[in-house]
């Protein structure tokens, strides 16, 4: 699977996209290897951006919610303090 980012900010995305060949201009996706029967699928330009696998992606565990009971505890421990607090 590969995603092509044009300059424009358009991301499409190649379910069979395997393999990239490039020339001066363009670069073309493969199925896979054309020697060994790749099927072509389409011919970008090189100005575009192309990812073989997902972009980074940042996961912040805390956005999840506690899983571990002891941080939990702690948490709604905090919680109380500050309602009794107010």
């Amino acid at each position: 699977m590969m995603w092509v980012r044009f300059p424009s900010g358009q991301c499409i995305q190649y379910n069979r996209a395997a393999y990239v060949t490039r020339s001066a201009e363009y670069s073309d996706l493969y199925t896979k290897e054309p020697a060994k029967g790749g099927t072509w699928i389409a011919q970008v330009p090189n100005s575009c951006i192309i990812e073989v696998e997902h972009a980074c992606r940042v996961w912040n565990p805390l956005d999840a919610g506690p899983k571990d009971t002891e941080t939990a505890r702690e948490l709604r421990s905090i919680k109380r303090k500050i309602g009794k607090s107010r």
